[in-house]
């Protein structure tokens, strides 16, 4: 009896901003968005994910611990929901790598003046890395 194998081809989500839906986002709901109103924006989401009720952005990062694409994330949230007719309500963004998961909710980002930090960071230890890793983080499982 011979092996069955599945090969899943990658294949990214395109999205994009128009200057018309930037306008949208800042005028008419009051969103604090950080793009220019005169550009066309484009991108493609890694993954996405409808969990728990809602839609899970996902960006894999091989050294997430070290970046913040929140700027990213909340675009590819903004423009999915734009497009879609989502709420923006309904999407969490999240990066990872093998170790690591972030992750915060889109609507936060952009009702907020300042900077937003991320929501949570889980640690995973699936490698002998884990403790230390984590310990210099200062967060626990």
């Amino acid at each position: 009896m011979g092996r069955t194998w599945l090969t899943l081809r990658r294949t990214t989500v395109p999205v994009y901003l128009t200057p018309k839906d930037i306008r949208h986002f800042k005028k008419e709901l009051g969103f604090n968005v950080p793009f220019d109103e005169n550009s066309t924006i484009s991108g493609h989401i890694d993954a996405l994910q409808i969990r728990n009720g809602a839609i899970h952005v996902l960006d894999y990062k091989p050294n997430a611990i070290r970046e913040k694409p929140i700027e990213q994330l909340t675009f590819y949230a903004l423009a999915l929901s734009r497009r879609t007719g989502l709420r923006l309500y309904d999407f969490k963004c999240a990066w990872f790598d093998e170790k690591h998961y972030f992750e915060f909710f889109p609507l936060q980002v952009v009702l907020k003046k300042r900077k937003p930090r991320f929501a949570s960071h889980f640690c995973f230890p699936q490698t002998s890395l884990y403790t230390r890793d984590c310990e210099q983080s200062g967060l626990k499982e």
